[in-house]
């Protein structure tokens, strides 16, 4: 669409490559978005990075399902990135836990900015798994954990941080990352050795496992409250996108698109635009 109507190709696809830093390509993101990873307006710090994206020209899908019939296993697929230089395009598993989300994201970011096309699961790889990833997938790690972790913060991280794993939550709560991430990239920067990771990474896994059967048991409460049923215009906003969607508004209203090619690229009826239109003001 962007080619078509002679829009100029976006300037950061391809600007680096998987020779340069990540380093330099984590700078480079955080500058062009204007994001500062210590600083977020939101609870979800992912929705601060969506918003600053797509004002950027970067179209994003966040859903857990294809169809009504067809749920997306996070296992098998987190995330991936199509590094078109007219319509960069980001698309996250919404099944993920938010910090996996917004670890995806970024790494989806750094597939753009090599312009190298992929689709990516088992991010934040495993040491003993690293020789079996991808080059590209290995990079795009590295700068989405820059991105996230800058060296400056984690060389001035209290020692205390990394003596239990409560502490390590706290800290990767903050800025929104998951403690395992958190302790890799600590063990990367030689802040923790790799006797200490593989002690504390047992007790943050544990802790997770802990937390996973406490959010089975609050939602089997809450699927037993009828009322508890997702909202349709959120959930078609976040898999739409909101760059897409202004888009095919923009379309529409201007006789570009008929109004049931509008619909179903929407997939929302005609009479509901206004519904929708409002939603996009109310989702940051």
């Amino acid at each position: 669409m962007n080619k078509d109507s002679e829009e100029d190709p976006v300037s950061f696809v391809g600007r680096y490559s998987i020779k340069d830093k990540p380093e330099d390509v984590a700078k480079d993101i955080l500058k062009t978005l204007e994001i500062n990873p210590l600083i977020y307006k939101s609870s979800n710090p992912i929705l601060d990075w969506i918003n600053k994206a797509e004002l950027n020209g970067i179209f994003i899908s966040r859903a857990s399902f294809i169809h009504s019939r067809l749920k997306l296993d996070s296992y098998e697929l987190q995330g991936f990135a199509i590094a078109d230089k007219f319509a960069p395009f980001i698309f996250v598993n919404s099944d993920d836990w938010n910090a996996p989300q917004l670890f995806t994201f970024i790494h989806e970011l750094a597939h753009i900015w090599v312009a190298e096309t992929g689709i990516s699961n088992n991010i934040e790889p495993l040491i003993r798994n690293r020789t079996k990833h991808h080059p590209v997938e290995l990079f795009c790690n590295e700068v989405a954990a820059n991105s996230l972790m800058p060296s400056d913060y984690m060389l001035n991280l209290d020692s205390d941080v990394f003596s239990s794993s409560k502490n390590i939550f706290e800290v990767a709560k903050q800025i929104g990352v998951s403690s395992i991430a958190l302790l890799y990239r600590a063990l990367n920067l030689k802040l923790i050795s790799i006797k200490s990771y593989g002690v504390l990474k047992d007790h943050v896994e544990s802790d997770f496992k802990e937390f996973l059967k406490r959010e089975a048991e609050k939602k089997t409460k809450q699927n037993k409250d009828s009322t508890n049923l997702p909202i349709y215009y959120p959930l078609i906003l976040n898999r739409n996108g909101r760059l897409f969607t202004q888009i095919v508004l923009d379309a529409f209203r201007g006789g570009f698109i008929e109004p049931t090619h509008a619909s179903s690229l929407l997939n929302v009826k005609v009479n509901n635009f206004p519904k929708l239109e409002a939603q996009m003001f109310r989702w940051m």
